[in-house]
């Protein structure tokens, strides 16, 4: 129904009327004359209906500016309107203000003649009647501004949070308007009167609504497709890796905001829309790719994590090994991988690790004592030697270089003086 046509219906309550009035007071109005035949009947009617002592308009006043008010559906002002000023024949005459907090624009010192005013609000254009300066001082544009709501649902329907939506025309032209649904899959926004569609950004992919118009509809719903898609992270050999981050990327890389871990059967499923992805595996601070696949519902990519077994030996100076010492594992940049363990009653313990590069630490009384430096899978056993002076064992890579040609018992005098701290 036409907003003008709402204040005329019979019954129409006091309250609505005196609402109007307050904003017309609000914005210095002591006379009005709206143009064109529902407005101004619309006013005759609130000021028929209201005390002298509220009529809006004085015989005889003089008025230095023309107001022009910007109001959506409900007769609120529109704040930051842009408004031009035309002649009778719509001609621009190269004349703007902007509606301030109360959705008022002002115009002064415009000869006497007859004008029309344009507001452009979220890429629509609203004009006003013709204004007749200066027997006639204030025009109203009517913006009509609806309340709209999109819902982003999956295939099954259920709502879907934290969606990023934004509005465009049924041209294609974005009216600077997104925002973000709820916790059940909606958003709201206000809308002038017009033919729209909406965008939903989910997971690297971009679904539509179908163009609706308003005020014809108030509601819009997205479908935002997916597919699951298993990806098995394991040793190779077949045996699956529990705790593996898993992030889907496209195949350019991009990041698809979609990750999961690995249960214990070294499997999580993710879900995203229809389209080609690589997956990647973060394990023990290493990464590992799968190759490039398709979703479809019962499909499974694999991410291998080559790992290797190793034995670590903790002894004492005189080569007596020590039990219960904990014993961790590091790249050799110095960052924890999240594995370790305690020696057995051999003064052993074993450890898998993934293929690479790693650093082994024991700790024992209070101080860190380091291994040299240790390659899997052509390494399957390493030694970490505390000294007696309870400092680090030496982690200096060209150690056996620099040593090369001293005999055992030398090597061994080296290691315990050359300790040093972590």
């Amino acid at each position: 129904m036409n907003p003008l046509q709402k204040i005329k219906q019979t019954g129409q309550s006091q309250v609505e009327y005196a609402l109007l009035l307050v904003l017309v007071a609000g914005i210095g109005v002591v006379g009005l004359t709206l143009l064109g035949p529902q407005i101004g009947d619309a006013f005759s009617r609130i000021t028929n209906q209201t005390p002298a002592e509220n009529e809006p308009t004085t015989q005889g006043e003089v008025h230095e500016a023309i107001l022009v008010t910007v109001m959506d559906y409900n007769y609120v002002g529109l704040a930051n309107v842009p408004i031009s000023v035309h002649d009778a024949a719509g001609q621009a005459l190269n004349i703007t203000s902007t509606t301030n907090s109360k959705g008022v624009a002002s115009f002064a010192e415009l000869p006497a003649g007859s004008y029309t005013f344009r507001g452009e609000y979220q890429e629509q254009i609203y004009w006003s009647g013709k204004l007749e300066w200066q027997n006639e001082w204030q025009t109203v544009i009517l913006a009509n501004k609806r309340p709209f709501t999109i819902q982003v649902v999956d295939s099954s329907s259920a709502g879907i949070a934290g969606v990023h939506v934004t509005v465009y025309t049924d041209e294609d032209e974005y009216l600077d308007l997104s925002g973000d649904t709820d916790e059940d899959g909606f958003v709201n926004f206000q809308l002038p009167e017009g033919a729209f569609k909406f965008r939903a950004e989910y997971h690297a992919a971009e679904y539509w609504s179908e163009t609706t118009e308003i005020p014809g509809s108030n509601t819009a719903f997205i479908t935002a497709q997916q597919q699951g898609i298993t990806v098995f992270a394991n040793n190779g050999h077949g045996a699956g890796i529990s705790g593996v981050g898993v992030y889907a990327f496209t195949p350019n890389g991009d990041y698809a905001g979609v990750h999961g871990e690995t249960d214990n059967t070294g499997r999580v499923t993710l879900y995203l829309p229809p389209g080609p992805y690589k997956f990647r595996g973060d394990h023990q601070a290493r990464e590992y790719w799968s190759g490039v696949v398709t979703t479809a519902n019962g499909k499974e990519a694999s991410i291998e994590i080559p790992e290797a077994t190793v034995r670590v030996y903790v002894v004492d100076d005189r080569e007596r090994p020590l039990k219960n010492i904990n014993v961790y594992a590091f790249t050799t940049d110095g960052e924890y991988i999240g594995v370790h363990d305690k020696t057995n009653n051999s003064g052993y313990v074993v450890l898998i690790l993934p293929a690479g590069e790693f650093k082994i630490r024991a700790d024992y009384r209070g101080d860190d004592y380091w291994s040299r430096r240790l390659e899997t899978p052509s390494q399957t056993e390493i030694t970490i030697k505390i000294g007696e002076d309870g400092e680090d064992d030496e982690d200096d890579n060209d150690y056996e270089d620099e040593h090369e040609d001293e005999d055992n018992e030398s090597n061994r005098g080296n290691n315990h003086n050359n300790n040093r701290d972590d």
